[in-house]
């Protein structure tokens, strides 16, 4: 009897998980943002690094034009693909 379900429990123990990882494998990897449109930006202040004049948000954003605000993380590694887009995308 002992001889039998050692076996058994292996390949239980190997089914499920096999299908741990099958069904892991099946999610996709591929990042979609949330997308806030008519959301309000909150108001912030922040320092120019060059002149350390204080920006306000409210003063930016007031007029009826589109800005770009990315926010992002040294550690992202989609941040660091899009750095350099950007880079691009201002100097153009």
């Amino acid at each position: 009897m002992k001889s039998k379900t050692l076996p058994i429990f292996l390949i239980t123990i190997f089914i499920i998980i096999f299908y741990i990882f099958y069904k892991g494998l099946q999610n996709p990897n591929i990042y979609t943002p949330d997308i806030n449109i008519k959301k309000d930006i909150p108001n912030f202040k922040t320092k120019v690094f060059d002149t350390n004049n204080i920006i306000n948000s409210n003063e930016i954003f007031k007029e009826n034009k589109f800005y770009l605000m990315n926010v992002w993380a040294s550690w992202c590694v989609p941040c660091q693909e899009e750095h350099v887009f950007l880079i691009n995308l201002s100097t153009s």
